[in-house]
């Protein structure tokens, strides 16, 4: 801090009197700002050491303080040069302390790349190998010291760069497949695209695992267990006609006691043939000939079905059991005994994990051009950790709700490779403690497919059975009709649709939406009697039923029917000739109204 008397040197003298004295020690700052309160341009300096009076300026002070503040600046830019060299010896080595951790974890992650079983390779843009581990080279192969543009050219012959570089859906964000390599061997190929950190694509890693000798295992097992289910059937098979002929009484009269033993072992015999028979699918399934048999089914009247035999052991668990349709559900196209098999298979799970007093229900829709049902329970729930392992086969959780909860491990697993070959998905949702829900997706197919195949197949029954089938064409008329913006076109025909559906009882019956304003229903009975019973029941629909809930008086429903083999017309024609007659039920109709 510079002070009055360091400036004393440059001091002139004078004897004329001053507006501001001050003393050496003031500091110079100070000085100058007394001056500024006093407004004065000049101080004078008293000190009895000097024996004279000095006068100092106001330039005299500010050069003063210029000075000191250019010193100050200089011992600044040294502080800040030192400060500079410290850190930049501490980065420097921070640095390269950094680099040496970096080196020896890059170091330590190729050694494991480069001692890995499995093969890796990264790919750049165009599919072409930037870099590969030996056992990449190996399972190609290749020499060891293949070079790059060797191991491309053999990833090229496999189909894995063409598929990847060639903008298939399933090379955007991963996937897999199996190939089989110029030794023989089968591959399972994965990939993933490398993204930088704005999210551009540079490239994909890929992984090569050599799995031949996995599913040669896995098809010897699958071999066992198909041999052995059927050494199984057969002396089961036995065991359960005997069984159930001593239960007839085919063998005497039995004791009280004798027929418990007998019961339970009827029991247990069917819980056995259930197990085989899921091992025989399972081994059919993974040979890829389990037989599917696709037809046209009404889906709400094989649950109904499903249901009514499931009802018993529903309520020997005490567990409730109920169906909810909350709209018009479509038919489906397939094989039924699979789909029953699916069903089946969901509430069994759900009876053994539900405790008494629980609830299970069965709810069917339809939702973006999907056929949906959906088995729901109140039972213990599955553990987030073990929901991705349910669809395994042999794959079992450990869920306590009472006595007899284990089951085989292979419910789940057929279900999903059923519903796999049908073109279906399963989904879980499930809390613990709270229950589970599983929800079972079926494509949705168009009419002018279902009808057809429908016809065909029943027009077989009939023939076997001595049965008759009948088309049932419905529309509305309306003059103006496509004027009609106030007419719920739409809603009117799902509303026909869940009532006509209501009193198809059987799981070949089939009613179906064609057109915006048509629908076909085909039905099956045993009588032409039968037949004409059920067209009055659709007439009692359209004419009262329809025409009431919406309440319009210029709303003319229209019926027409065809029945084979009365009709001699080909099978495929039924529908159309029902629409032909659709003028004279409607007649009948009105007439029967006038009256």
């Amino acid at each position: 801090m510079v002070r009055i008397a360091d400036l004393l040197q440059n001091a002139a003298l004078d004897e004329q009197p001053c507006d501001l004295v001050v003393s050496p020690d003031t500091p110079v700052r100070e000085a100058l700002s007394r001056m500024n309160e006093l407004g004065c341009s000049r101080i004078g300096i008293d000190s009895d050491s000097f024996g004279f009076r000095a006068v100092l300026t106001r330039e005299d002070l500010l050069t003063a303080l210029m000075e000191e503040l250019d010193k100050a600046q200089v011992a600044i830019c040294d502080l800040q040069h030192q400060v500079e060299g410290r850190l930049a010896e501490q980065l420097d080595q921070i640095q390269a302390s950094l680099r040496s951790i970096a080196e020896t974890e890059k170091a330590k992650l190729d050694v494991a790349v480069m001692n890995l079983s499995e093969g890796l390779l990264i790919l750049d843009k165009s599919g072409r190998v930037e870099s590969a581990n030996p056992a990449a080279r190996t399972l190609l192969g290749l020499v060891p010291a293949a070079l790059l543009d060797e191991i491309t050219i053999a990833l090229n012959r496999l189909g894995v760069s063409d598929l990847l570089v060639s903008g298939h859906p399933d090379s955007a964000e991963g996937s897999r497949l199996q190939v089989q390599s110029l030794h023989h061997r089968i591959l399972d190929v994965r990939w993933t695209p490398i993204r930088d950190g704005w999210d551009r694509f540079e490239g994909f890693v890929v992984l090569l695992r050599d799995i031949t000798d996995e599913i040669a295992a896995d098809q010897a097992k699958t071999e066992f267990l198909s041999a052995i289910s059927h050494e199984l059937r057969t002396p089961l098979t036995g065991i359960r006609n005997s069984v159930s002929n001593m239960l007839a009484g085919v063998a005497g009269k039995i004791s009280a006691k004798g027929m418990q033993y007998l019961s339970a072992m009827d029991a247990d015999g069917r819980r056995l043939t259930g197990l085989v028979n899921d091992l025989l699918d399972l081994a059919r399934l993974e040979a890829d000939n389990l037989p599917i048999c696709r037809r046209v089914v009404n889906l709400v009247s094989l649950i109904s079905d499903s249901l009514s035999g499931l009802s018993v052991q529903a309520k020997s668990h005490k567990v409730r059991l109920g169906f909810q349709m909350v709209q018009y559900v479509s038919p489906v196209l397939v094989d039924p005994d699979r789909i029953r098999q699916v069903l089946t298979n969901l509430i069994d799970n759900a009876l053994r994990f539900t405790p008494a007093f629980g609830s299970i229900s069965v709810r069917c829709w339809e939702e973006n051009n999907r056929v949906c049902f959906s088995v729901e329970d109140t039972g213990t729930g599955i553990p987030p950790e073990f929901q991705a392992v349910i669809y395994y086969k042999f794959s079992q959780l450990v869920r306590q709700a009472g006595p007899g909860t284990h089951g085989n491990g292979l419910g789940l697993a057929l279900c999903k490779r059923i519903l796999d070959i049908h073109g279906g998905s399963i989904q879980l949702n499930s809390q613990p403690g709270k229950g589970s829900q599983f929800i079972v997706s079926l494509p949705r197919m168009p009419a002018d497919i279902l009808v057809p195949k429908h016809l065909d197949y029943l027009v077989t029954q009939c023939h076997g059975r001595g049965d008759c089938l009948a088309v049932y064409a419905a529309s509305f008329r309306m003059p103006n009709w496509e004027k009609a913006e106030s007419v719920p076109k739409n809603e009117i025909l799902q509303y026909l649709l869940a009532e006509v559906q209501s009193i198809l009882t059987d799981p070949d019956d089939m009613a179906v939406k064609t057109t915006e304003d048509e629908i076909l229903v085909v039905a099956h009975r045993s009588s032409d009697n039968h037949l004409h019973i059920l067209r009055h029941k659709f007439e009692k629909i359209m004419a009262n039923s329809v025409r009431f809930h919406w309440n319009s008086s210029d709303f003319v429903p229209m019926l027409g029917m065809s029945v084979y083999p009365a009709d001699t017309c080909p099978v495929r024609e039924l529908d159309s000739l029902a629409r032909s007659r659709q003028a004279v039920v409607c007649q009948a109709v009105r007439r029967a109204k006038t009256r």
